[in-house]
């Protein structure tokens, strides 16, 4: 629904519980300029301190680098061409970005840029930072094993 109703040549995927550090729009910009047909991701970040956030956020990043696999929370910037290229997001109740950046990946992938993405802590928070790295890890075994969405949203909560 919100790529339909944006108007530029640019889309910006945020989660509502997501805001990107001051000063994004100049690497933004740059990102633009000189990779014009690519997609980017940012650098992901909590809003909670302490030692488990950071190590949290860089396993995420790890992930990020090696699997080609980021989530929602770090952001997505990309050409309205390439995102109806790749399909778009699927209506689906979980994983969809998972999903989208599944198909990305097929059509060049993305930068991760250095620009921060801070998101909210709070599940990690609720229920312990450790058993959330272990549901959400559960959760995408899961669906990289085809099971459908519906299925492990209640695992997810």
């Amino acid at each position: 629904a919100g790529a339909a109703a944006a108007r530029g040549g640019w889309l910006l995927f945020l989660h509502a519980d997501t805001v990107l550090e001051t000063g994004w729009q100049d690497e933004a910009a740059a990102f633009i300029k000189d990779d014009a047909g690519r997609a980017a991701v940012f650098t992901l970040a909590f809003d909670a301190k302490g030692l488990a956030p950071v190590l949290v956020a860089a396993g995420a990043m790890i992930r990020t680098g090696i699997f080609r696999s980021p989530y929602g929370d770090q952001g997505l910037m990309l050409p309205r061409r390439l995102y109806a290229e790749a399909g778009g997001f699927r209506e689906i109740p979980l994983m969809e970005d998972v999903d989208f950046i599944d198909r990305l990946n097929r059509k060049g992938g993305f930068k991760v840029l250095k620009a921060i993405a801070t998101t909210s802590a709070q599940r990690y928070q609720r229920d312990g930072y450790a058993r959330r790295v272990l549901l959400n890890s559960l959760c995408l075994a899961m669906f990289r094993l085809g099971v459908a969405p519906e299925k492990i949203r209640s695992l997810y909560r």
